[in-house]
């Protein structure tokens, strides 16, 4: 079984599309994001806008040289899903 073939795999692939839609279109409008997860809170202005990309089903933001993955507020342990709601993307003034 590949990953393709679990699943929600093409689900997840247009939710995370949609996201970084929604997050470059708000940066290239010119207004800024705010993303917030349980330990860190990090707003992006429009010269950002390049530092955010998709990666199979994961929404990614470039910090410093590595890519770190946007969590999707779920995981997988033992074949369930679990979910941590962990993660806050808002359009800030």
């Amino acid at each position: 079984m590949t990953v393709r073939d679990r699943p929600g795999y093409f689900l997840r692939c247009h939710e995370a599309r949609k996201l970084l839609r929604f997050v470059r279109g708000t940066l290239e409008a010119g207004r800024r994001i705010q993303i917030t997860t349980m330990t860190r809170s990090t707003v992006y202005s429009p010269r950002h806008a390049d530092l955010f990309r998709v990666a199979g089903t994961e929404v990614q933001v470039r910090q410093g040289a590595r890519w770190v993955t946007l969590g999707s507020g779920r995981y997988e342990h033992a074949g369930r899903v679990h979910s941590t709601l962990s993660l806050s993307i808002r359009a800030v003034a």
